[in-house]
């Protein structure tokens, strides 16, 4: 694949390959045989990066899952949850060896669910996760062939009783490749799933697909409003049918901007947020709309020291950038962000550690709350030992919130996966059955 626009949504891939949070940089020329290397040299990768390193350090045994458990360290990695209520929750991401990773949260302990790997597939994982019911949820990513490099977008389906894969994609989508990051599903019968696609010309494209109950097409309105753009999307958010948002980056020749699109049916528009100054490379990676005119977005700066994450907010068609309260020198990376309601959202990510203050030597993890009139840090639980990232968040309408990410232990080894829980004034360790 050519130059990859920068998704901090989902660092941890950088993490898998490094062991801990490194620098700030850009991936690029991203490919299956030095991924490692590449995503090594990246504090804000994304899932892209997740998709090919899947190709080297997730590859499957001829395509199945190993039926043995994974030895102590073995890197597995949470990067996407989603919400039903208390008492039910889906979190996705991928395993070392084993591919598709689905694990389920009760409101006590988690439960791993059986989930398939594509046939012939040395490699899978998943990165985005969406269920509007116990009965249906979908799940996106993407899977590498056997004999091939180019990576393939992946669905799969909860029915209720067993996840199974779904029929995508469609020929002739993305000739060089083609990877889903986000999904998002308001009823079982309308889903949008974004990502980006490959052209036969070496560029990267945003690319947009929907189901209607019965099968999943590339949304056309969504691709002629963003004809001739080079880039990716990295989250969506549906407040309805006819009313979604999705938000990536798009790479420019000197530099790279964010990108949202508004949809409303058959009709898309592309509105492009105010650009932080000064003007570094960028990217807009978590999002939640709490209601059809109202939509939050978080991202950071994807390169330089000093920089301010950002918080906006889309209101009537016109955005307003909320004051963050976290310093630009520890160089947060904020990578989730879920709404209960329109007065309650939660963002999470990490600090760099490399210019974290001695007085929060063990504080990895950054959560900042909207209370209604402002951002506020709240203070998300670390494990004792070794370099925790937060990478998701799903809340429920009763303000609770559930986070997922990875921890990398000090003894190095593979990462392991975190959860924790905020239950409305603080946040606990949910890590039972993990």
């Amino acid at each position: 694949m050519t130059t990859v626009p920068v998704d901090p949504r989902a660092t941890m891939w950088s993490r898998i390959a490094s062991g801990r949070p490194r620098g700030r940089s850009t991936v690029r020329g991203v490919g299956t045989s030095a991924i490692g290397c590449l995503c090594f040299c990246a504090m804000v990768c994304s899932a892209l990066c997740w998709a090919a390193h899947a190709g080297a350090g997730f590859g499957l045994a001829d395509g199945v899952p190993s039926p043995a458990a994974p030895a102590r360290h073995a890197t597995t990695v949470l990067g996407a949850v989603t919400c039903i209520d208390e008492h039910r929750c889906v979190a996705v991401g991928g395993r070392k060896g084993r591919g598709t990773l689905v694990e389920l949260w009760n409101g006590r302990s988690w439960r791993a669910v059986p989930s398939p790997n594509p046939r012939r597939a040395r490699s899978a994982g998943l990165s985005g996760v969406s269920c509007p019911s116990r009965r249906f949820c979908v799940a996106v990513g993407s899977y590498t062939p056997r004999g091939q490099s180019n990576h393939h977008p992946l669905i799969e389906r909860w029915d209720g009783r067993r996840w199974r894969p779904a029929a995508f994609p469609p020929k002739g989508i993305g000739a060089m490749g083609s990877i889903l990051l986000g999904v998002s599903c308001t009823t079982s019968r309308f889903c949008l799933a974004v990502g980006e696609k490959t052209t036969s010309g070496d560029t990267d494209e945003p690319l947009a697909v929907a189901w209607h109950g019965r099968s999943w097409s590339i949304s056309r309105a969504f691709s002629a409003a963003t004809a001739r753009t080079q880039g990716d999307l990295h989250a969506v958010s549906c407040a309805g049918p006819r009313r979604c948002m999705a938000v990536g980056s798009v790479v420019e020749t000197r530099s790279q901007r964010v990108i949202a699109a508004v949809g409303m049916g058959a009709h898309w528009r592309v509105s492009t947020p105010p650009a932080p100054k000064p003007m570094f490379e960028w990217a807009l990676t978590g999002l939640s709309c709490p209601s059809p005119r109202l939509c939050w977005t978080v991202g950071s700066p994807a390169v330089g020291r000093g920089l301010d994450v950002v918080l906006d907010r889309y209101r009537d068609r016109r955005w307003w950038r909320a004051p963050a309260p976290i310093s630009p020198r520890l160089q947060a990376t904020m990578e989730g962000l879920a709404c209960g309601t329109r007065a309650s959202c939660m963002a999470v990510g990490f600090m760099n550690p490399e210019v974290r203050p001695p007085s929060r030597a063990r504080e990895y993890n950054v959560a900042l709350r909207w209370g209604g009139s402002r951002w506020v840090r709240t203070s998300p639980w670390n494990p004792r030992r070794g370099s925790p990232a937060l990478y998701a968040v799903a809340c429920t309408r009763l303000s609770r919130c559930l986070a997922v990410g990875t921890n990398t232990p000090e003894n190095g080894g593979g990462q392991l996966p975190i959860a924790e829980w905020w239950n409305g004034s603080r946040w606990l360790p949910a890590n039972r059955g993990l």
